[in-house]
């Protein structure tokens, strides 16, 4: 008798699924419903946490090329949003387009899976479902499921005047490794961010506005000043709190170390602003907690960015630097020609 065929779409479901860790709270099992089904009879959640991301402009010029890394960044640049917003993720839905000849590649496809595992082990996550297609090129989208069980979400809104600014971490890492691979493949830059979840515990109880800096400092400063009207002065030269990585590749290529705050790629990083007088309790609680941040600058009253570099002391619109990719119609060499551009305008103006 001849051997009945199986379905080759849950036959390629199975492979891919088969290294993913069950949620303990799903219901059905694989292509058992056409939803995935979470049972919530024991969560008392005051808040449910939504959001979608996926890697594109990232694939689609070459910016990750290394499977591990991307399977990786497709879930880190969703939980790290949901770390801005200061919720717990507890899943993952997952869009996959995947090219046949990627599918037949063995090791590329374990690195790929791999890479998705560990971020998932990372941030406490379970892929829960989601969809998988061939086609011609490789595209990832992740959506993901949080709850908030007590005290409010962190918004990008609630920003005054004289509210101190923040970071989990010095800004640049991003930039630093995209000028790696399309400009400089010397620097070896180690790029591997993860989404702050445990310091945005913290931050929530202080924070009167966060944002991750998935675009890049200036970009997400653009957006933090457009809601709250109001601007920002970064108290250091820039030299001082840029990720090291960007700061070497600077100081070799003689680049303005501006530049690799600009986006818009970014660290992944939450910047957050707080009340002045709660400055003393919050450094306290992310000293007792073991978390590194870092003072960046303050907030102002009138809606301009003010910034040291190479010494010079800089003031432009908020949007400024933030609208320059796009200008560059987001060609890359074309970006870095307008950035260098700009520049020289704010070096000859301080002469």
């Amino acid at each position: 008798m001849k051997k009945q065929s199986s379905n080759a779409e849950m036959e390629m479901l199975k492979c891919i699924t088969e290294k993913f860790t069950r949620h303990p709270d799903q219901l059905n099992r694989l292509s058992e419903a056409d939803a995935e089904i979470i049972s919530f009879k024991h969560r008392t959640s005051d808040f449910l946490i939504l959001k979608i991301d996926g890697l594109y402009e990232e694939l689609q010029q070459g910016l990750y090329e290394d499977p591990y890394l991307i399977g990786w960044m497709s879930i880190t640049v969703t939980i790290s949003d949901v770390a801005a917003v200061g919720a717990n993720p507890f899943g993952v839905l997952m869009a996959l387009q995947l090219p046949d000849t990627f599918l037949k590649d063995k090791r590329w496809y374990s690195f790929f899976l791999s890479g998705i595992n560990d971020a998932c082990a990372e941030y406490g996550v379970y892929i829960l479902g989601g969809d998988t297609n061939s086609g011609s090129a490789l595209s990832v989208t992740t959506s993901a499921a949080a709850t908030i069980d007590e005290g409010k979400p962190m918004m990008r809104s609630g920003i005054q005047a004289g509210d101190l600014l923040y970071s989990t971490g010095k800004p640049g890492l991003g930039n630093a490794f995209a000028f790696s691979r399309f400009f400089d493949k010397k620097p070896d830059v180690v790029y591997q961010p993860k989404a702050r979840l445990k310091e945005s515990k913290v931050i929530k109880k202080f924070a009167t506005a966060c944002i991750d800096t998935s675009d890049g400092l200036f970009p997400a400063l653009s957006v933090l000043s457009e809601i709250n009207h109001i601007g920002f002065s970064l108290q250091q030269d820039t030299a001082n709190f840029v990720n090291i990585h960007a700061k070497n590749i600077c100081a070799s290529a003689k680049l303005p170390f501006w530049i690799m705050l600009a986006g818009p790629h970014g660290d992944y990083e939450l910047l957050f602003t707080i009340k002045p007088i709660d400055k003393d309790k919050f450094e306290e609680a992310c000293h007792d907690a073991s978390i590194d941040f870092i003072e960046i600058g303050q907030v102002n009253s009138d809606q301009k960015i003010r910034f040291i570099s190479e010494n010079n002391q800089i003031e432009c619109g908020t949007a400024d630097i933030a609208n320059l990719f796009l200008e560059a119609n987001s060609d890359v060499k074309k970006y870095f020609d307008l950035l260098m551009k700009q520049h020289i305008i704010w070096h000859k103006k301080n002469k």
